[in-house]
Order: structure tokens, then C-alpha cells, then sequence
């Protein structure tokens, strides 16, 4: 079980003449967190990961996929 708290700063400008009445940032933010969200979380900074074919854990046997 990993565990990863991030912090995260987002900010985008946009020209108020071209809002109309509503702001709607569900795609900017939903492209934010997608490019910006790690990949995979590991459970330390030198761990192999899991065998997404066999599911072995390779900080301990190798895999035979």
C-alpha cells in the first residue's frame, strides 16, 4: 500500500471579454491534473514496481513475462 500527498499550484489567465456570464475551467483543469499526476506511485524513491503482466514484485523476484 503507497500513499502520495501532492501540492499543486494552477493558474491560468483568461480575457473577460470572451467569458460571457459563466467560466467553465473543468477542461483546463481537468489537463492540469492529467499532465501533471504522477504516472505511478511508488512506495520509495528506489522501488521496481509491480509486473503489469504477471503482477511479481520486482524488488524481490524477476520477472519471467
Amino acid at each position: 500500500n503507497a500513499r502520495q500527498t501532492m501540492t499543486y499550484e494552477f493558474r491560468k489567465a483568461y480575457d473577460e471579454s470572451a467569458l460571457g456570464e459563466n467560466l467553465n475551467i473543468d477542461n483546463d483543469l481537468r489537463e492540469e491534473v492529467l499532465l501533471n499526476f504522477p504516472m505511478r506511485v511508488l512506495c520509495k524513491e528506489d522501488c521496481k514496481g509491480i509486473c503489469p503482466g504477471c503482477g511479481i514484485n520486482l524488488n524481490f523476484e524477476k520477472c519471467k513475462c
